[in-house]
């Protein structure tokens, strides 16, 4: 069965980020936020490009497919590019431990619940890193 984790950087210290993805076995972040940015430099895409490999993480960028921060995102996901995005997401899953991230912790008030929800919609088991708890979904 396919995995995929979810995360949330919320007010995180970057060395507890990076803690919370080795304790996972996680290898590759994809970041679903539309526009990259933040107040904490260490989560800028830039200085994720360039530090998460220093920890043995892949980097990728997907918010032009998945990214949220859009008027209706249930229309999005009737998209080409949406769909794209989960299939390119769904192909990173054969190299490694995958995490969607976005800013939000809880996945409650992010668009990774619509992401998370497509996946499980697809056999997909969504496990979201909350702290040091994790919340399964899907268990089939």
């Amino acid at each position: 069965m396919v995995l995929v984790y979810t995360i949330g950087y919320g007010n995180r210290k970057f060395e507890g980020f990076i803690s919370l993805l080795k304790k996972h076995g996680i290898n590759i972040v994809v970041d679903v936020r539309r526009f990259p940015r933040s107040m904490y430099p260490e989560y800028i895409k830039e200085n994720l490009e360039k530090e998460l490999p220093k920890f043995g993480i892949k980097y990728v960028f997907m918010g032009d497919t998945l990214g949220g921060f859009r008027r209706g995102y249930e229309k999005h996901m009737e998209t080409e590019a949406y769909r794209e995005g989960i299939k390119n997401l769904l192909k990173l899953t054969k190299q490694g431990k995958v995490v969607i991230m976005c800013l939000e912790r809880s996945p409650k008030g992010c668009h990774r619940r619509y992401i998370s929800q497509t996946l499980k919609d697809l056999d997909v088991r969504i496990v979201h890193v909350i702290k040091e708890n994790i919340v399964l979904e899907n268990r089939s």
